[in-house]
C-alpha cells in the first residue's frame, strides 16, 4: 500500500491515460491508535491489498495530516467521529467510480460494516486463494 499525499496523489492516482492501467482503490483513514473504526479498516484494507493479485494499486491517505485531500472528495475529517471514516474510494483514470461507505443523493453516508468479502466484491475486486 502506498501513502499518499498532496505531493503524490495527482500523479498517482488523478493520472488519466488512454489505457485502463489506472486503477486505485484509496483508504481515506485516520492514522491514531484510538480510532478503532479506521484500525479495524486498515487490518483489512491491507489483508485485501496483500491478496489481491490484478492491477488495482491501494493508497492510503492519512486525513489527520492532509486534511486538504479529504476536504477535495467531501469527506468530513475535521470530527474524528464522522461517519465518513474511513473511506474507500475506487478511482479508475483518475475518476471516482465507486465509495465505501456510499452516499445518499443528499450527501448522507449510509452506514456499512467494513469486511474483506464485502469491500472486494464492492471494488470488483479478485482476491486469491489462501
Amino acid at each position: 500500500m502506498e501513502f499518499l499525499s498532496p505531493l503524490n496523489f495527482d500523479e498517482s492516482v488523478m493520472r488519466r491515460t488512454t489505457k485502463k492501467d489506472n486503477s486505485w482503490v484509496v483508504f481515506f483513514t485516520v492514522n491514531q491508535s484510538w480510532h478503532s473504526r479506521c484500525v479495524d479498516v486498515d487490518a483489512i484494507v491491507s489483508r485485501i491489498s496483500a491478496q489481491y493479485g490484478g492491477k488495482t494499486k491501494f493508497g492510503k491517505v492519512d486525513v489527520s495530516r492532509w486534511p486538504g485531500l479529504a476536504t477535495r472528495f467531501q469527506i468530513e475529517a475535521k470530527d474524528y467521529n464522522s461517519k465518513q471514516l474511513p473511506t474507500l474510494i475506487l478511482f479508475e483514470n483518475g475518476v471516482e467510480v465507486k465509495r465505501l461507505p456510499p452516499r445518499k443523493p443528499n450527501g448522507d453516508v449510509i452506514g456499512v460494516q467494513f469486511d474483506v468479502l464485502g469491500v472486494s466484491k464492492t471494488f470488483g475486486l479478485d482476491l486469491k486463494r489462501e
